[in-house]
């Protein structure tokens, strides 16, 4: 993810300053919030409609700030996603032609659909959301330390236990993602696989095996779906009852203080908002951590395509070519296809502007020399040339 931002890091930036801005002036709105309360308390009207107005001011702003953020946010996820397919295009065009036929069409499209998708869900949103949280929780904090320091105390104690969640659920959440993602491609695959059968089943008579064949791996992919939700909604339902225990603490505290004459009375009102901004983000912290750190497997799968410089032979100009040597020549080629060996100590020489028959049986190999010279098969023993150059290394 770090080198999919740091590519878009100006956009990223921006958005990122645009999210603490806002979270900022909520905090600073809930502070208003008690000066409100006090006012009324004292009965100073004029006071008081003068605090609503300016509350009603700063909510404007807050609004705004929520309407660039929505907007902005889907431009800048857009270009990451933008970033991620091209690296993938990029990396498949790199491709051997036997690297490339290892995996079906399906799962390629799988790459660029399904995981870039479930990056944006679980990924790229859930960042922002993260540092949303985290940004108004550290504004928070600094304000009801403003109040009295044992808020602030009580307050650090009750995040250390919250922030224990996403660990408890980071290794079974990145379990589970992965999970599905790899689902996604077998789903994909297998009903790629039935589909290009179809002419094969019409003509036996056989096409209700079609829905069926897919049924069953729409199954498999819902078993994983359902299994990734209890993780997720477990951890969720956890922090969640930790949010309403410490936030109704907190308030339980401020009462107390109120009370004891230590902290006015409109106190209560801005501590039941800026506790509403902690836990709330903090109550949402452990599903957002977990999810993002279940997304690792994804990056590192999309990042481990080990792309190789590609054979560009047919992008040489004429002038590029060495016509000091012949256009193909070949020394002991062998090749297999498992066990059988297809050739076998293969020699030849191809000039330039020279017209060759390539003669044999069935299965004798031809098609299998037209792949060699084409680049598309690299792992043969022996030397194979163009015009000079190994044809297994790209042109310089």
């Amino acid at each position: 993810m770090y080198t999919i931002i740091k590519s878009n890091i100006k956009k990223f930036s921006l958005l990122t300053i645009f999210i603490v801005a806002g979270q900022l002036l909520l905090i600073y709105a809930a502070t208003i919030n008690a000066l409100v309360l006090n006012e009324l308390i004292a009965m100073n009207l004029e006071r008081f409609l003068k605090l609503s107005i300016y509350q009603m001011i700063v909510w404007c702003g807050i609004i705004f700030l929520d309407w660039v953020v929505k907007n902005y946010q889907v431009e800048v996820i857009q270009e990451f996603n933008l970033e991620i397919r091209n690296r993938v295009a990029t990396d498949i065009s790199n491709s051997t032609y036997q690297e490339f036929h290892s995996k079906s069409s399906g799962t390629y499209l799988s790459w660029l659909n399904n995981d870039v998708q479930t990056l944006n869900d679980q990924a790229f949103k859930q960042l922002f959301l993260v540092i949303k949280g985290i940004s108004g929780t550290i504004f928070a904090v600094v304000t009801l330390n403003h109040y009295h320091w044992s808020l602030t105390v009580a307050t650090l104690f009750s995040l250390m236990i919250m922030l224990l969640v996403p660990k408890i659920f980071a290794s079974k959440m990145r379990e589970v993602s992965l999970n599905l993602t790899n689902q996604n491609e077998a789903f994909l695959k297998s009903s790629e696989t039935i589909l290009n059968g179809f002419d094969v089943l019409a003509s036996l008579n056989l096409l209700y095996v079609l829905p069926k064949k897919i049924k069953e791996a729409g199954i498999l992919l819902k078993m994983v779906i359902q299994r990734k939700t209890t993780v997720e909604t477990l951890a969720g339902a956890i922090s969640f009852f930790l949010n309403i225990f410490f936030q109704i603490s907190l308030v339980f505290l401020t009462g107390y203080l109120a009370i004891k004459g230590i902290v006015k009375i409109g106190t209560i009102e801005a501590i039941g908002a800026l506790t509403g901004v902690i836990f709330t983000a903090l109550g949402e912290l452990g599903g957002q951590l977990s999810s993002i750190i279940g997304t690792k497997p994804i990056f590192l799968k999309l990042y481990s395509i080990n792309p190789i410089e590609s054979n560009k032979m047919n992008d040489i100009e004429p002038n590029e070519v060495n016509r000091d040597f012949p256009l193909y020549e070949a020394k002991n080629i062998c090749y297999k296809y498992g066990d059988k060996e297809i050739l076998k100590n293969l020699n030849f020489c191809f000039q330039r502007n020279e017209k060759y028959l390539i003669l044999g049986e069935s299965g004798s190999g031809k098609s299998t020399l037209l792949k060699l010279l084409n680049g598309f098969l690299r792992d043969y023993s022996g030397e194979l040339r163009f015009c000079g150059d190994d044809i297994k290394k790209p042109p310089i």
